[in-house]
């Protein structure tokens, strides 16, 4: 299993946006202008949407999300719990919420 999170914040509606909920759908579909009002016109979104659908598109094809664009992202486990932190530089941290989110073995 591999787990991710949006850290990164849309400018839209003066920043109040951030990452709301599905962010990601058009970030990995490389549908943002689509969503333009909620991913505004920010040139920093471009690099997240290339690294996130590559990922995507890796982890489609093989199962694995590692693309050669994003740092290695080993798999979830309840022994490490790495997690994809997608920003304008994504990073991947082990458990990164502690005990506040709980996932089912």
């Amino acid at each position: 299993m591999f787990v991710y999170v949006v850290a990164w914040g849309s400018a839209a509606e003066d920043g109040w946006i951030k990452a709301v909920h599905t962010i990601d759908v058009p970030l990995t579909m490389r549908t943002a202008k689509a969503a333009a009002p909620w991913i505004a016109d920010a040139h920093d979104h471009r690099k997240l949407t290339e690294r996130m659908s590559r990922a995507w598109l890796a982890f489609a094809h093989t199962g694995d999300p590692h693309e050669p664009v994003n740092p290695p992202w080993p798999p979830f486990t309840s022994a490490h719990r790495h997690t994809m932190i997608f920003d304008i530089e994504p990073y991947v941290a082990e458990d990164p919420f502690g005990d506040s989110v709980v996932f089912p073995a």
